[in-house]
């Protein structure tokens, strides 16, 4: 296994690149060929959830040579990520985070000044283990906590969020860690819990689920920019346009520039987000980075610190301010861990907890925990047997002492 995830780190774009010495002509037919099979060799152990809707991705339409041009980059990049992504199929994860607000002045008191993270998730198979937990500090220095469980052994998923559980045999509703990937882990505020392939092709890629809600009723448009070189590493850049029915066009739309770092496993180590609604379009409102990687094995690496900084716009100086700071570490990463099935089955669900059975989208099934009620129960009962026994031994009594009693002389 160790061989085969260093062979392919090394080789994960290598036969594709080998293919730019071909003539031009050759590689665009290759290319052309490459994006309408492109599916098949998406990887669906990472769309898992949406199994039946994956063949949404195949409808790629290209309307000019131009067009397939631009095209044929991002589908290179998609597949060389998407190969690189199978070297972290299984793996166990920790990381911790700290939310920091800069600017206090346009926030209530019931907004969070500062948050702490943990998340501690398990990957093996089919199988997933998710833990979240917060503390948050509000501006009117009041505490709150939220948490998060979530186990799933392939077959049914449970999950714990605050005081409401979920139990559900729905393939779609089975969470697959997808944002705490490493090729997903920098947008972790951006919350893409789907394959980056999909954001690097945009287009019908983005319109299948889960995907099709991150530009509710809109378009995402990809384009692929060439090399360029950031923090000391040849990475591959993009231009992703969020084009939401308001915008109507591109030219209107927010867009996201990424960066993939080729030495590092096409991990992205770079994103600008440029929002027309908050900033200047000539300077970005949001920024996160990659700020080091470990080195797992020979040739894999995982993003080690990530630093998110969020902006707004002075409208004097038309300069960016911080409005907040996220910051990311991995305390915990190994690939390939080996826990037994019951792991990802057990998850107690506490007093008060309201609990829904959920099939087909549906709710079939809903109650409270209470154990305190059932402890009642069954004292009822204890108590209800003890007495019909007293009784039962009463009328017995009286009936031989009537038996036994003598006649009168």
């Amino acid at each position: 296994m160790e061989n085969f995830r260093q062979d392919l780190a090394v080789t994960g774009g290598e036969s594709i690149m080998k293919l730019e010495s071909v003539s031009s002509q050759f590689l665009r037919i290759f290319r052309f060929i490459q994006g309408v099979y492109l599916c098949s060799v998406l990887r669906l152990s990472q769309i898992r959830r949406c199994r039946k809707q994956a063949s949404a991705v195949c409808f790629i339409v290209f309307v000019s040579p131009l067009t397939v041009s631009l095209a044929n980059d991002l589908q290179r990049l998609a597949m060389a990520v998407e190969d690189n992504a199978k070297l972290y199929d299984s793996m166990e994860l920790i990381v911790k985070g700290k939310f920091v607000l800069n600017d206090l002045k346009f926030h209530d008191q019931r907004h969070p000044r500062e948050i702490s993270y943990q998340y501690h998730v398990v990957l093996q198979g089919e199988c997933v283990y998710y833990d979240f937990d917060s503390e948050m500090t509000l501006l009117g220095d009041d505490l709150k906590s939220e948490n998060e469980r979530i186990r799933s052994d392939g077959v049914t998923s449970k999950a714990l969020v605050n005081q409401i559980a979920n139990i559900s045999t729905d393939k779609q509703d089975i969470f697959d860690g997808a944002n705490l990937r490493p090729h997903n882990i920098l947008f972790i505020r951006k919350h893409m819990d789907f394959p980056i392939s999909w954001f690097i092709l945009g287009g019908n890629a983005m319109k299948v689920p889960p995907a099709n809600n991150y530009v509710s009723n809109g378009d995402v448009i990809s384009e692929y920019l060439g090399l360029e070189e950031v923090d000391g590493l040849l990475c591959e850049k993009i231009c992703t346009y969020l084009v939401y029915p308001s915008a109507k066009s591109k030219e209107n739309a927010g867009r996201i520039l990424t960066w993939f770092a080729k030495e590092r496993n096409l991990i992205p180590i770079r994103f600008e987000c440029y929002s027309p609604q908050t900033s200047v379009q000539s300077k970005p409102n949001q920024v996160g980075r990659v700020l080091n990687f470990t080195e797992l094995n020979p040739g894999i690496y995982f993003p080690k610190e990530i630093l998110f900084n969020s902006f707004t716009i002075d409208k004097k100086t038309q300069e960016p301010m911080p409005l907040a700071e996220y910051r990311f570490s991995v305390s915990k990463v190994k690939l390939d861990p080996m826990y037994d099935l019951v792991f990802f089955q057990e998850l107690e669900f506490p007093r008060k907890t309201r609990v829904y059975h959920v099939k087909n989208g549906k709710i079939v099934k809903e109650y409270t925990v209470d154990p305190n009620d059932s402890e009642s129960a069954n004292s009822l009962s204890w108590l209800i047997y003890v007495f019909a026994g007293i009784l039962l031994f009463l009328v017995l009594v009286l009936i031989i002492r009537g038996r036994r009693k003598p006649a009168k002389s």
